[in-house]
């Protein structure tokens, strides 16, 4: 489930049994997006105003970033990937590739 750390960083000790990872076909970017439909309460503390951020590692979500979301928002976009991270956080292509 969800656990809150340092404030803003939402650690997800939850394991997911399928491959949900995303590429990003502009950059190659594996490991760290954000989703476009979810504005940034705190612009100044994400780059590319989002309010969430997944990083993703070994075929699953590892923690999703919160940015003044509201947690079920946050919840659900860990639950549910493919619906929410639609922009690399590297490069801010959305020319991204699910499994």
């Amino acid at each position: 489930m969800l656990k809150r750390t340092n404030g803003v960083k939402i650690k997800i000790n939850q394991e997911r049994g399928d491959d949900v990872v995303p590429r990003c076909l502009n950059c190659g970017n594996e490991t760290s997006f954000v989703s476009s439909s979810i504005q940034s309460g705190t612009p100044w503390m994400s780059s590319k105003d989002s309010s969430v951020a997944a990083h993703f590692a070994d075929g699953q979500v590892r923690h999703v970033e919160n940015h003044g979301a509201p947690h079920d928002i946050t919840n659900e976009a860990f639950q549910r990937p493919e619906s929410y991270f639609d922009t690399c956080h590297q490069c801010g292509s959305t020319n991204l590739q699910w499994p």
